[in-house]
């Protein structure tokens, strides 16, 4: 436990283990938890961090959404279950199947990945559908 509370102090709410086999006497729970940083309003969840131009696509779609790529915070699919309950704005599931949320009453996107969304038009564009339809 005294890794969980070096992590806290570092400001690092969740983490997930590379190789959790290298762990075997820890419960499953101990790779995530915690919550959501404060000022999160989008929960994006997906099999994998966006980088490079996955990332730059990600922040100009959120730019578009009127808030700012530290509003984002990624959450592996895997880890959404073992989050506390919390208020954010947005839930957006990314290459991924929807599961059921800790999150209430918060606005939920799901979408092909950021590579598919990249490649075809008519995606992004029932995407940006989803998101205006939400502000009317």
């Amino acid at each position: 436990m005294r890794n969980f509370a070096l992590l806290q102090e570092m400001g690092i709410p969740i983490w997930q283990l590379r190789r959790p086999e290298l762990y075997q006497d820890r419960q499953a729970s101990d790779e995530s938890e915690g919550m959501l940083p404060e000022h999160c309003r989008v929960a994006f969840i997906a099999e994998n961090k966006p980088e490079g131009h996955q990332a730059w696509l990600l922040g100009r779609i959120i730019k578009s959404m009127k808030l700012q790529p530290e509003d984002v915070f990624y959450v592996p699919l895997a880890g959404l279950n073992r989050l506390s309950v919390q208020q954010i704005e947005w839930c957006w599931f990314c290459g991924v199947e929807p599961i059921e949320h800790p999150f209430s009453d918060c606005k939920v996107l799901r979408s092909p990945s950021l590579q598919q969304l990249n490649d075809n038009p008519a995606d992004k564009k029932q995407l940006w559908k989803k998101i205006c339809s939400y502000n009317d």
